[in-house]
């Protein structure tokens, strides 16, 4: 599921709902800390950060060259990402917080 949110501040901004790419948390754990370690790598062209949301849920934060934030996380069995052409990392932990903070309360059911 994909909503379409347009902000005079960030543009477009694409919020995803979907089942997690890596379901185990672990293994998912990996994955993240794997993407981290490439950060300025050759060929990469963005950084990668793994921080905590305020309720303490895992989250993948992306920055690329522009200045641009991506992030994805999992509450339960549904995986958030949230994207955008003008989004700062800062708006993006915002938002993310509140879609964490509404899924603790109203938790989507998962569907693919």
């Amino acid at each position: 599921m994909v909503f379409v949110v347009r902000d005079e501040r960030s543009g477009t901004c694409w919020i995803t709902e979907s089942l997690p790419d890596i379901p185990d948390p672990t293994q998912r754990a990996d994955a993240w800390k794997t993407r981290v370690a490439e950060n300025g790598q050759p060929g990469w062209h963005s950084t990668a950060e793994i921080m905590s949301l305020p309720d303490g849920t895992a989250a993948l934060l992306g920055t690329d060259e522009s200045g641009t934030g991506a992030m994805g996380f999992v509450i339960g069995d549904v995986q958030f990402g949230i994207i955008g052409e003008r989004i700062t990392p800062q708006q993006v932990v915002g938002i993310a917080g509140e879609l964490a903070a509404a899924a603790a309360v109203s938790p989507t059911p998962a569907t693919s």
